[in-house]
């Protein structure tokens, strides 16, 4: 599968940005980073969470852009900042800024017309 090699090479230098969001009782998806302080999740991961007792870990793999394994670290959800369950997603205010040290995944806007 050919297109699987291309996605792995586009997602690799974004891999720190990709988190694990877990909840007081385990792991309950993935999340990617999206600005140094928002992150982006499903909506239905996150249903019958309260905020306060979700969590994310960042940079808990390899990082081959500063050529070193990173250990993670946690980061507290401040917030749900937006929820869709309709296109099932979540943007989630994160307490600190864990984009700063492990970067995020930026997505390219066309210009909307008119």
């Amino acid at each position: 599968k050919p297109w699987l090699a291309k996605w792995a090479n586009v997602l690799r230098p974004f891999q720190s940005a990709i988190g694990v969001l877990s909840n007081q009782e385990g792991q309950i998806g993935s999340c990617a980073l999206i600005s140094e302080r928002f992150a982006i999740t499903t909506s239905h991961g996150i249903e019958g969470s309260h905020v306060s007792h979700l969590v994310a870990k960042f940079g808990f793999q390899g990082n081959p852009a500063l050529k070193k394994t990173l250990a993670g670290r946690e980061f507290k959800v401040f917030g749900v900042v937006e929820r869709n369950p309709s296109l099932d997603y979540a943007i989630l205010l994160m307490d600190e800024r864990p984009g700063e040290q492990f970067g995020f995944v930026t997505f390219d806007v066309p210009d909307q017309p008119g």
